[in-house]
């Protein structure tokens, strides 16, 4: 019964989102401007960790409401850029 509810529960979510999962870093509001400054500064030649110290010196927030890491960097311009650009 439980397995049939969930299933349930993941389709109508897919219908009604298109994903069922969490979105990529840049889908909700605000994130399009974060993402772009770490596209620049990536393209100036910065370096992941670089990145990290200038987005936490400013105060810009991660949605963990943590701090920056150069991982999560990597991650979001490596393989979550593409489903980004929705």
């Amino acid at each position: 019964m439980i397995v049939a509810k969930l299933a349930g529960a993941r389709a109508r979510m897919r219908a009604k989102e298109g994903c069922e999962g969490r979105k990529a870093f840049g889908y909700y509001p605000g994130e399009q401007a974060i993402l772009g400054r770490m596209r620049e500064l990536r393209a100036a030649g910065m370096a992941y960790q670089e990145i990290a110290t200038e987005l936490n010196g400013d105060g810009i927030k991660p949605r963990s409401g943590g701090l920056w890491h150069a991982g999560v960097i990597h991650r979001i311009l490596a393989v979550g850029a593409g489903a980004a650009k929705r």
